[in-house]
């Protein structure tokens, strides 16, 4: 699923998407074709299992996909929020709750999108969730809750993130003390 929001993403990128309006790009062969591209890579590295999953779930992708590209533009519309990278090396560290410690831990990742505000250099963390049931959630995650017991630690520790790393024309830069203004968590079921 992450690779097939990522190529997409950047394909829309590479078309002017979200500032131009997408005249020459249908938008949901551009869709359906990168989910065979993806599904057809995956059978070929992990065997034909792949296809068959991804066979019972491409329309629901697709729907899905079409819902957030649209919610990304009226996004764009409204505060001029832009994706520009994604799968981006992220680095940290647990600081010592001593002055002049070394720090308790250090911590890296990988973050799914970086978006940033095109007025300022404000950028927002958004992460995807894949649900692997077919079956619809009744409860919606509570992120904040779950950190504060301790059952799921990443929200917390995007705020401890001192340096991304993203992509710039000369290759890659790495942003130190990025301002990172808002992590989102998208569920796609």
């Amino acid at each position: 699923g992450h690779a097939m929001l990522r190529r997409i993403y950047e394909q829309l990128i590479d078309h002017g998407w979200p500032a131009s309006h997408l005249e020459n790009v249908p938008l949901s062969f551009l869709i359906t074709s990168t989910i065979k591209q993806v599904s057809e890579e995956y059978a070929a590295h992990f065997g034909k299992g792949y296809v068959v999953l991804w066979e019972g779930m491409k329309t629901q992708l697709a729907r899905v996909m079409l819902a957030m590209i649209d919610h990304d533009r009226r996004e764009y519309a409204a505060q001029a929020r832009v994706p520009v990278a994604f799968e981006v090396e992220a680095k940290g560290d647990v600081p010592s709750e001593m002055p002049g410690h070394l720090p308790l831990i250090n911590i890296h990742g990988r973050v799914d999108r970086v978006d940033r505000q095109s007025h300022d250099s404000r950028i927002r963390i958004v992460d995807y969730k894949f649900s692997g049931g077919l079956g619809a959630r009744t409860d919606e995650p509570d992120p904040l809750s779950d950190a504060l017991q301790g059952r799921r630690l990443q929200p917390p520790l995007y705020s401890l993130m001192s340096s991304l790393s993203l992509p710039s024309d000369s290759g890659q830069t790495v942003l130190s003390h990025p301002s990172i203004h808002s992590v989102e968590f998208r569920y796609i079921r």
